[in-house]
């Protein structure tokens, strides 16, 4: 992007369409799957001959797969003198087969030992096309997009601590000012809510793929490396609690100390107080997540 562009104006509709017809294919995306189980063996060379990756996918038409393949080359597979590999793009396709999709309207669900925090529901993770969510009948909970609906094949424990490790990683990124997913700027807005709700929502907005980032300021607070550490020397292991039950860590609510929430959040002082064992500390943010740490 250059400067005073917007984020996606240097986006190419046509070459992005052609990269996504590429892998419109059955033989292409059997070549792909091919060539990641190599590479999940661990071996020293996973690259694969061309006979041996006609065989790995199952294609019996020699010319017909030679041609599937060269469409692939480049931005998908590559070719070393040992054979075909797949690149970095050619292995992030492959993940996303792997980790498979639901139906539109499929929606998968799981029991939790889990409670709202807000209003006491049993909480219940369900997975949708649109990612794993954690919530109560009234809409409480937590809405992870990157986890697929296979995170909960091994269990609702795994998918819950999954979520969580996710979500630190996402709001960390997004803290300094780009969108987890594709590193474009954000835009930050700042909501007043009910206090049960953690009392300020901080959203973080994707100016080119849309996507959103939104939790109550005490979830961004606990996303800053220094909170996170002075919590687990005070005994709180924050990737065993839900995300939802950070809520309930022996924070205050969060106070305006200074600025107006509805103008710019940027220009807001907010206010928590972690009392956590012999060494509480204060936190202030402002609503694009940017924390100062003091002690007592």
């Amino acid at each position: 992007m250059r400067d005073g562009e917007p984020p996606g104006a240097t986006l190419d509709p046509a070459a992005a369409t052609a990269t996504v017809e590429i892998l419109a294919n059955e033989t292409r995306l059997r070549a792909v799957l091919a060539l990641s189980r190599r590479q999940a063996e661990g071996l020293t060379d996973p690259a694969v001959g061309f006979a041996e990756l006609r065989r790995l996918a199952g294609v019996e038409d020699s010319g017909n797969f030679a041609y599937h393949l060269n469409r692939l080359q480049d931005r998908f597979v590559t070719h070393t003198e040992a054979g075909y590999v797949l690149t970095d793009a050619g292995t992030q396709v492959a993940s996303v087969l792997h980790a498979g999709t639901l139906a539109p309207g499929e929606t998968v669900t799981q029991e939790t030992d889990h409670d709202c925090v807000i209003c006491g529901g049993d909480i219940e993770a369900r997975a949708t096309t649109g990612g794993v969510e954690f919530a109560c009948d009234s809409g409480h909970g937590f809405r992870e997009v990157g986890l697929p609906a296979a995170a909960l094949e091994r269990g609702v424990d795994h998918a819950i601590r999954e979520a969580t490790r996710r979500m630190f990683s996402d709001l960390e990124t997004t803290a300094t000012g780009v969108c987890a997913r594709c590193h474009q700027p954000v835009e930050w807005g700042l909501q007043t809510v009910d206090e049960a709700a953690g009392a300020y929502h901080a959203t973080a907005r994707c100016t080119a793929c849309a996507m959103v980032y939104g939790s109550p300021l005490v979830a961004w607070a606990v996303a800053d490396w220094d909170v996170r550490a002075r919590l687990r020397m005070a005994g709180f292991d924050l990737l065993d609690l839900p995300p939802w039950e950070l809520l309930d860590l022996p924070a205050s609510p969060p106070t305006l100390v200074d600025g107006d929430p509805s103008a710019d959040p940027g220009e807001v002082v907010l206010r928590l107080v972690f009392e956590v064992g012999e060494r509480p500390f204060t936190v202030e943010m402002d609503g694009t997540a940017t924390v100062s740490i003091e002690d007592g």
